[in-house]
């Protein structure tokens, strides 16, 4: 029945429990007083109507009971809801799905009826090996495993017997209605004659790294297989070329054939154009005829069923569905083939009979041993992981830590294989972080354990906070008492000046970022950074490279500077258009590179006005920009000591540079020593009527960048708060910036750029003359001549290759 006046979910038949843990006191009391004895607690397994199996955890065993009773309470602390309407009852979990749709009964209550699923096969009997070796293989069928057994296609199988027995993992995961269409009977003579491919997904949820969809590549010859992750179908061509090249590199051999479906991933130009150019002969099914890529599909339906059954079998959330499709494909490589004749895939693709004295149960509870340096001598020598697979390159196996949710490869490992995870209370905030981790507690115990394999590297777990109900899940007794001890108060001030604490949380932020996007560290905005007693030399050389990969220019004919002098590119008068896409592509990955390299910072921005619709010379000025990238490949900005660390800015503008709108460009850059650190180049959002009004306006943008950096600088203590001195190369708006009396050339200018005459009259800012050929901020605003623009870029501190 569903009462909401009970406090928790109440059992009374043993035999409905699938897990129960005995306790040795604790009464629950009712309204008139009397009380009977609770004797456990545990969890019940059920199966829904969509055929999907469900769990109601922390339930009294109370054999005295008349009725079983459900919490409405209780399940509504779990995100769980109800609605009452016209005598139903509606129970929605925490995604509005319906759980269950209960009408009163004659006494004015509500009955639901269960389908319970009682204990089977998913539990784990040590004594039988048969058994263990089905799990250890990914839930194999036992037809496969006796073959292996027979045959002695593997190494560690022999005289095991494997009679059929019922599993209910594999009816959970495999359960199917009718058999796929038998194969061809073709087959290829030679490695790499054939490769069979399909693409699956999308799957939900995502994967640890985000991935929604897994490519699996077949060979013909020897049925070994392959799989990559993506995160969009579109990147199954790049799969492709990967696969390529290692299995090419591996066997010396060319792929001849490609058997897909008709999938835009399979079949879109570039993936076409590319087959035809090595040589690749391409078979695709007809339309609406995925049997056709029969190997494929069929090997797709049994990676999935395994895994299914894989996580089924010690209870894993399916977002481990990644590392048991990676876990499942290393299984099967290594079970018997109709196609073969007595090897395995691996051994027909090696040439090695392989062993599988390492095999153990995907998902069970390991323990990995912590290495010297990593521990102190009263420290644990090992800590609990999660076995999720294994790694070829190492030869190692795959550990999953739940504290950290971090993925590590470790060889010295013992391995629990009866145990499992309880994943029930797997969301817990801890009060020293924002970042939802899981929480996983043991429910298995065994001594039976495995030395096999040991670890590269480790992380120390980290204290979390628990409920009290959490607490009393782990406990034998209903009474609990909890003792809190004392610790040091350490303030925050004292513990940021520990190296080692600041070092940890950068890198848990990044494996918390890691956990949400698909993303690389690549340091500071991907820089190269070279440092030594002379100074630090911050470049971007190889992604300059990579950009004139992208453009096909590397082997382009360099030019001294990145635009001709007195260049004016228009959006009117010209008809011939080109590819818009490339174009703007090209100018995001300049403005990239551009966090290094000032002297690209006008060109490019020029260059940035047409992306909505370039015409051919926009293309050819683009296409001079990355003539000079490749002239200058190795520039960079050199950061070295200095006797004067003051602020120091140069403001510059030209007149009506723009030939469509007669705007002009203004330009600034700022020094503390003898390098620039900050620049813009921005064309001007009034016209201006002369170029006193335009250098004032472009004198204005730079006081106010002047004050944020006074300000900033100051609070981080890097500077005291003086004056900041800007110079500018035009009298008369050096003049027009101290006299606060409007006349004629004044009166007409916006307000907001009248800012810079209150930060001159307070002193904050202090404007000074300076001559044309020390302006530093010109390369800013207009193309120079190559000896001009080869001295002012010399004066922003930048030089080519190291320091």
């Amino acid at each position: 029945y569903l009462d909401t006046g009970a406090s928790n979910h109440m059992c009374r038949e043993e035999s409905f429990f699938n897990e129960l843990i005995k306790v040795k006191a604790g009464f629950v009391s009712f309204g008139d007083d009397s009380k009977v004895a609770v004797k456990g607690h545990g969890t019940i397994k059920h199966m829904q109507k969509d055929g999907r199996v469900g769990e109601i955890r922390n339930v009294y065993y109370v054999p005295e009971l008349k009725s079983n009773i459900l919490s409405m309470g209780q399940m509504m602390e779990k995100g769980n809801s109800v609605l009452m309407k016209d005598r139903v009852l509606y129970l929605k979990d925490k995604h509005d799905r319906l759980i269950a749709r209960v009408e009163m009964k004659k006494n004015r209550m509500y009955k639901l009826e269960l389908n319970i699923l009682q204990n089977k096969c998913l539990k784990l009997d040590v004594k039988d090996e048969a058994m263990m070796w089905h799990f250890r293989f990914g839930h194999l069928n036992f037809g496969g495993l006796a073959e292996l057994s027979r045959k002695e296609l593997v190494l560690g199988l022999r005289g095991v017997e494997f009679d059929k027995k019922f599993c209910e993992a594999c009816v959970l995961g495999k359960h199917s209605r009718t058999s796929f269409p038998s194969s061809s009977k073709y087959k290829e003579k030679e490695q790499l004659g054939l490769i069979h491919t399909d693409l699956c997904g999308p799957i939900s949820p995502a994967s640890f790294s985000g991935k929604k969809y897994f490519i699996s590549f077949i060979d013909d010859f020897s049925r070994k297989t392959w799989v990559y992750f993506l995160q969009e179908k579109s990147k199954a061509f790049e799969a492709f070329k990967k696969f390529k090249v290692m299995v090419e590199k591996e066997t010396n051999k060319q792929i001849k054939a490609l058997r897909s479906d008709r999938g835009g991933e399979f079949t879109s130009a570039e993936f076409m154009e590319y087959c035809e150019e090595q040589g690749i002969k391409r078979f695709l099914t007809a339309p609406y005829s995925p049997q056709q890529n029969g190997v494929a599909e069929r090997k797709n339906r049994t990676i999935l069923d395994m895994v299914r059954a894989m996580l089924k079998g010690k209870n894993m959330p399916e977002k481990f569905w990644a590392e048991a499709v990676q876990c499942a494909i290393y299984i099967q490589n290594r079970c018997p083939h109709s196609k073969l004749d007595d090897v395995t895939p691996q051994e027909a693709w090696s040439g090695q009979k392989p062993s599988i004295h390492h095999f153990k149960i995907f998902g069970s509870l390991a323990y990995g041993h912590v290495p010297t340096q990593l521990r102190t001598k009263l420290d644990d020598r090992s800590k609990k992981y999660i076995l999720i697979g294994y790694d070829e390159k190492a030869k190692a196996y795959k550990l999953y830590n739940p504290v950290t949710g971090k993925i590590l490869v470790s060889r010295d490992v013992q391995v629990d294989e009866e145990s499992e995870w309880n994943w029930s209370n797997s969301e817990k905030t801890s009060r020293s972080s924002n970042f939802e981790r899981e929480s996983l507690e043991i429910i298995g115990r065994s001594s039976d354990r495995t030395n096999e394999h040991s670890e590269e590297d480790d992380e120390p777990e980290q204290l979390r906070t628990r409920r009290l109900q959490d607490i009393y899940n782990s406990t034998d007794e209903l009474h609990v008492v909890c003792l809190l001890t004392g610790t040091e108060d350490i303030k925050f001030e004292k513990a940021v000046l520990d190296e080692r604490w600041m070092k940890a949380m950068d890198e848990e932020f990044k494996e918390v970022m890691k956990r949400e996007f698909e993303m690389t560290d690549l340091g500071i905005m991907g820089l190269e950074v070279e440092q030594n007693t002379t100074g630090i030399f911050v470049s971007q050389k190889r992604y300059a490279e990579e950009i004139l990969s992208k453009a096909k220019m590397l082997n382009c004919n360099p030019v001294s500077t990145p635009m001709e002098p007195g260049t004016k590119l228009s959006k009117n008068g010209e008809t011939e258009r080109v590819d818009a896409s490339r174009y703007r592509s090209l100018i995001g990955s300049l403005r990239y590179l551009i966090s290094t390299r000032p002297d690209l910072m006008l060109s490019v921005g020029i260059a940035s006005r047409f992306m909505e619709n370039p015409r051919y010379s926009h293309w050819k000025a683009l296409k001079r920009i990355l003539r000079y990238v490749k002239e200058m490949m190795s520039l960079g900005l050199c950061f070295t000591k200095s006797d004067n660390y003051r602020l120091i800015g140069y403001s510059d503008s030209d007149w009506c540079g723009d030939v469509d709108d007669r705007k002009s460009t203004a330009g600034y850059v700022f020094f503390m020593g003898n390098t620039a650190f900050t620049w813009l180049s921005k064309k001007q959002p009034i016209v201006a009527l002369s170029t006193c009004e335009a250098e004032y306006v472009a004198a204005s943008w730079s006081v106010q960048h002047a004050v944020w950096l006074r300000n900033l600088l100051s609070k981080l203590e890097i500077m005291k708060a003086e004056k900041v001195l800007i110079r500018v190369d035009n009298r008369s708006a050096i003049e027009l910036a101290k006299n606060p009396i409007n006349h004629e050339r004044s009166k007409h200018i916006d307000v907001r750029f009248h800012f810079i005459r209150e930060k001159v009259k307070e002193g904050s800012v202090e404007l000074e003359h300076v001559g044309s050929k020390e302006q530093v901020a010109d390369i800013f605003t207009k193309p120079l001549p190559a000896t001009t623009f080869q001295e002012l870029r010399k004066l922003l501190g930048m030089k080519e290759g190291e320091i």
